[in-house]
């Protein structure tokens, strides 16, 4: 029995805009914070220390996520894969591929946002305990969120079929 022929409509609906403005949004108001954090840090406080520099790595982690997702759009991400194998067959890998890429991206910034807030909590704690409990969750996350990043893409015996169907 073959398969049915998609419809017009079906093929035309695309998710793409919603993908792009949540991404964007996702990005655009971090930057806006960290951005105030750093202005206050650098010229209210004159203070810069290892927690704003995390951050600001974070953010950069955010923006090469968001470019990623930006351009996996561009090729047909949120589009049909119906639609991408007959009007884009050229991008059907480029749009798998991008959407693994960008993965540790956004799975380390996160981890780093949240080393960031530790160290920002170390600072205002005073008990050793405290510290040492904050180091081990940091080195824990971060190890965690290491693991998850790299399991992405060796969790097949050859990676490529991940993104690659014809492999």
């Amino acid at each position: 029995m073959a398969a049915a022929t998609p419809s017009p409509e079906y093929l035309a609906e695309t998710r793409g805009p919603m993908i792009r403005t949540v991404t964007w949004l996702s990005v655009i108001i971090p930057i806006l914070f960290v951005a105030l954090r750093v202005y206050t840090r650098l010229f209210v406080r004159k203070v810069f220390g290892l927690d704003d520099w995390v951050i600001v790595l974070s953010l950069i982690l955010l923006i090469c996520y968001g470019a990623i997702i930006e351009a996996a759009v561009q090729k047909g991400l949120g589009r049909h894969v119906e639609w991408v194998l007959t009007f884009a067959p050229q991008d059907a890998v480029p749009v798998a591929l991008l959407g693994q890429v960008s993965q540790p991206f956004v799975v380390m910034s996160c981890a780093l946002g949240k080393t960031s807030f530790s160290i920002s909590l170390m600072r205002l704690a005073a008990q050793r305990f405290i510290h040492r409990f904050l180091w081990f969750i940091v080195v824990t996350m971060l190890t965690l969120h290491i693991l998850i990043s790299i399991i992405v893409f060796v969790h097949c015996e050859d990676p490529r079929t991940t993104w690659n169907p014809a492999i």
